[in-house]
């Protein structure tokens, strides 16, 4: 799924989904496939950086917790937030460029959030 208005994209990867169980029934299961995420996003000609992620811990539908990782526009670092925790995260390929496929260990990234970039939206 993916949304957007004019500065913001939002892209849901379907984590979950549904298998057949030993007696034919339907029961939802965690999708664990590793998707790479790209910190920088050219869509239509637009430039969009990614500001948030939301990862899903744990290993089904009924259990886990969600974390969410967000980029300050205060001093451009990444936080994680969990609960009423935040911590900063120093993980490079959040501030390189590079794509990403966890912002932390056995989290699997839920929804991205990407802002249109600044100097494209200055060029406009």
């Amino acid at each position: 799924v993916i949304a957007e208005t004019r500065d913001v994209v939002v892209v849901v990867l379907y984590r979950f989904a549904h298998a057949l169980d030993g007696e034919g029934n339907f029961k939802p299961v965690k999708v664990k496939r590793q998707v790479a995420c790209p910190t920088k996003l050219n869509l239509e000609s637009k430039a969009y950086r990614l500001f948030g992620v939301v990862s899903h811990l744990g290993t089904s539908l009924s259990a886990g917790h969600y974390v969410a990782a967000v980029r300050s526009r205060r001093d451009d670092a990444w936080y994680e937030c969990n609960d009423e925790t935040v911590t900063p995260l120093s993980l490079n390929a959040l501030y390189d460029g590079r794509a990403v496929t966890s912002v932390r260990p056995g989290a699997e990234p839920y929804i991205l959030f990407y802002h249109r970039d600044q100097a494209d939206s200055d060029m406009k």
